[in-house]
């Protein structure tokens, strides 16, 4: 049985991979928080590269990593995701790392998916670890990106 965390999260991955595989890149819109979309510089052009970048059917997907980033100021709260997913399709595995804003009680806008990160796994030159994009999140789409480099133990 999935906990709520997991059911977000794995929510969000079916719906990116439902807006690729359809190649409807407008469906982003939706999944974008509004805030996001008005900080990317070039949105509707990043979400049809992203259509036409992913290819295949789906097969499967698996969860590398979450996190939770759960935080509260007087009385406003906010509730972050970031996930790392490997999505098998019939052309190959793609890496997706997210920011998803899940609850900001301070300012509405800002609840959506923030950043969306996804390299081929043939590209990703940490290929054994969780896929995170860019470490500091910005807003919008981002292809081909080389992961965060993994922390030495």
């Amino acid at each position: 049985m999935q906990n709520r965390e997991e059911r977000i999260s794995n929510n969000l991955t079916e719906k990116i991979i439902e807006a690729c595989e359809s190649k409807n890149w407008t469906l982003f819109n939706d999944l974008f928080a509004k805030n996001a979309i008005n900080k990317s510089e070039n949105f509707s052009k990043d979400a049809q590269n992203l259509v036409s970048y992913y290819k295949g059917e789906f097969v499967s997907y698996e969860n590398r990593g979450s996190e939770i980033d759960k935080a509260r100021i007087d009385s406003y709260e906010t509730e972050i995701f970031y996930t790392s997913y490997d999505v098998v399709t019939t052309e190959g595995v793609f890496r997706i790392a997210t920011k998803y804003i899940n609850m900001d009680t301070y300012e509405s806008d800002n609840v959506g998916l923030w950043s969306l990160f996804i390299i081929s796994m043939e590209k990703d030159g940490h290929p054994d670890y969780a896929y995170r994009g860019d470490a500091g999140y910005p807003a919008g789409i981002y292809i081909d990106i080389q992961g965060v480099p993994p922390q030495e133990a």
